[in-house]
């Protein structure tokens, strides 16, 4: 039987066919609207925030000041309305006697409340037909580097780790508890660990609260219910997500022919007649080369619709999860649902077996080999037995040269993406040793690949 190559593509195959196929070029128009709305729904907890600055403790464990922080939520659970909610809410902080010297200021902050309240109404009303993953992840922008890095968003809001800190459950739980709390005009403020104990740093979890209230109207009893929501959610906007890619490929005609002349590039890379191909891409064509005789689309497909799962491609966390320290066995179940491994069961005519005996090398283009696949990685490393075989790796990068670089400029874009490449395989090889039983071949395995001349860096367009 010859022997055969398996070639592995992410996103940077549509890239560098011309794609716009980023998340971010997806909610480029988009996020403007979104962070506006998310920045006037925080101006209020900036005004409760100033309050609870003063040192005075009996003002500190009051409710009140936090109904001015979420105003929204406070109109949404009244039966009153805007006028009302806000004028019953002024007259119970001002008949306090240990607010006398803010009473000026109080008031001042409730005749300018109702206006910034319609404010926020009339930009909420544009965003309301986005998925709630949209809106999430665009409010990241300002404070998360890799905002766009979707998946990674998703696993950690679902595991709780919130502005580098970890919650000991799930974030449903203390979204839940927090609705709860805001429910009862008799909670007290306390110092504990959930969302709405922090009103300085956790706004962000509060909007996003603020957005399933409003959608789905109090028609959730549990944390069970919110999971639900959420999951739903992800199924929309994997849709709407789909849809864009479809749109983009109907802007660019060429898409088809550059993207199969970057697959025979990779056919040319290989040192056998035949491969097959692993893509973690939606996208399809139909020209493929003659050298790559089986394909898998390992997340689904666009062009795909005979579905069990509600989406014909898939969003979704790696399955080597972290889960929070208190997690229960009902809450791990409810975030497994949103990994990969559980999603992909339910995809149907996604079973080609592409992972065949006879593969004797892996070339690599456009994948981050990041944490969200991290697990495909580490399944495909142990079923070739990576450490006692000989089968070769091969990373295929492109520098993305400018047509006006000059050679400096060439040169420069070349080191830095080979150095971006060569890190990224240190991590994933080291990660992958760790895995290993014997802990010393787990130590020593990039070196001994590098040693055998098993993995190779290539530049596509050297």
């Amino acid at each position: 039987m010859e022997n055969k190559s398996l070639l592995v593509v992410g996103n940077g195959a549509d890239l560098y066919a011309n794609l716009d196929s980023t998340f971010e070029c997806f909610m480029n128009d988009k996020v403007g609207t979104i962070e506006n709305t998310y920045n006037i729904f925080s101006s209020f907890k900036n005004t409760a925030s100033e309050y609870l600055s003063k040192n005075n403790r009996q003002m500190r464990n009051d409710f009140k000041v936090f109904k001015i922080g979420l105003l929204p939520f406070y109109i949404k659970l009244s039966n009153a309305d805007v006028d009302q909610s806000i004028e019953n809410l002024k007259n119970e902080m001002l008949n306090d006697t240990y607010i006398e010297d803010l009473k000026t200021k109080l008031s001042l902050t409730f005749s300018n409340m109702k206006k910034d309240y319609e404010n926020f109404e009339k930009l909420y009303r544009n965003i309301r037909g986005y998925s709630f993953w949209e809106i999430f992840i665009s409010c990241l922008r300002t404070s998360e580097m890799s905002w766009y890095d979707i998946e990674k968003q998703i696993e950690n809001f679902m595991t709780g780790v919130l502005n580098k800190r970890k919650l000991d459950r799930e974030t449903s739980y203390y979204l839940y508890k927090s609705l709860d709390n805001m429910r009862d005009d008799n909670y007290r403020y306390e110092y504990e660990n959930g969302l709405i104990y922090d009103i300085k740093s956790e706004r962000l979890y509060m909007f996003a609260l603020y957005y399933i209230l409003d959608k789905y109207d109090e028609k959730f009893n549990s944390e069970e219910d919110i999971d639900k929501i959420l999951l739903g959610e992800l199924y929309e906007f994997e849709k709407e997500f789909a849809d864009y890619l479809s749109e983009n490929i109907k802007e660019h005609a060429d898409y088809s022919r550059d993207l199969a002349s970057l697959y025979q590039k990779l056919v040319n890379i290989s040192k056998n007649k035949s491969c097959n191909l692993l893509t973690f891409n939606y996208t399809s064509i139909n020209n493929m080369p003659n050298g790559i005789s089986k394909v898998k689309h390992i997340h689904g497909s666009i062009d795909t619709n005979d579905v069990k799962n509600r989406s014909n491609i898939i969003i979704g966390i790696d399955s080597n999860i972290d889960y929070p320290e208190n997690c229960t066995q009902e809450e791990k179940d409810s975030i497994y649902l949103f990994t990969k491994t559980s999603r992909v069961l339910n995809l149907v005519n996604n079973h080609e077996d592409v992972l065949e005996d006879n593969i004797n090398e892996i070339i690599f283009f456009g994948h981050s080999l990041g944490d969200s696949d991290y697990s495909y990685f580490q399944s495909i490393f142990d079923y070739y037995d990576l450490y006692s075989s000989k089968l070769v790796l091969k990373f295929v990068f492109s520098p993305r040269y400018k047509d006006d670089d000059s050679e400096t400029e060439k040169e420069q874009r070349y080191i830095e993406k080979r150095e971006s490449q060569s890190k990224k395989i240190a991590n994933l090889i080291n990660n992958y040793g760790q895995t290993l039983e014997n802990k010393d071949h787990g130590k020593n395995l990039l070196h001994k690949l590098l040693i055998e001349e098993r993995i190779n860096i290539i530049n596509i367009d050297g």
